[in-house]
């Protein structure tokens, strides 16, 4: 599901209240989808010399592998690609992945992806859920509103931020 430009805690929790995770897990076709208009925009910019739009970071929450995973990791790459190509910072465009539930195939995959040296950028970063993260910990995160201030600027950096990528997993809260 494509949500863009959520800005309001009303908003997102709506999201988080009515979107349940079913069926096949087709990241590799939505992240083209959603991202493709502000790649086309980054490379006209660059055709037309002038500055580049706000850096974006894209925000993926699964709970499991994808259904193609080399549509994932083809599109990443590619657009890693690009990014070198057009010459844009590091901090241009970044994809944090969060990662509810348990499957460990998803585990693996996202690890793979975040500590993959083929890309020609590093623009993946992921949180993997622990025991007591819940959803509502991940959207107090996503708010700014969660007590650990790793946690929020983890998902929030992490695909854009080197220093907040190598933050590792976020850990748990203490109570």
């Amino acid at each position: 599901m494509k949500h863009t430009s959520l800005r309001t805690e009303a908003e997102i929790s709506f999201l988080f209240q009515h979107v349940r995770p079913k069926g096949p897990t087709h990241i590799g076709s939505r992240l083209k989808e959603i991202s493709a208009d502000y790649l086309a925009e980054l490379v006209h910019c660059r055709q037309s010399r002038v500055a580049f739009p706000k850096p974006r970071n894209y925000i993926v929450i699964t709970d499991g592998a994808p259904t193609a995973p080399d549509d994932v990791t083809n599109f990443l790459k590619t657009t890693a690609r690009l990014l070198k190509k057009l010459d844009c910072d590091p901090t241009q465009l970044g994809f944090q992945f969060v990662q509810i539930g348990e499957d460990k195939e998803a585990t693996d995959f996202l690890t793979y992806l975040d500590n993959n040296k083929n890309f020609e950028r590093d623009i993946v970063d992921t949180v993997k859920n622990k025991g007591t993260q819940t959803m509502k910990s991940i959207l107090r995160g996503l708010l700014g509103m969660d007590d650990s201030a790793v946690l929020c600027r983890k998902l929030l950096l992490g695909g854009i931020s080197r220093f907040h990528d190598r933050k590792g997993d976020v850990p748990t809260k203490r109570r």
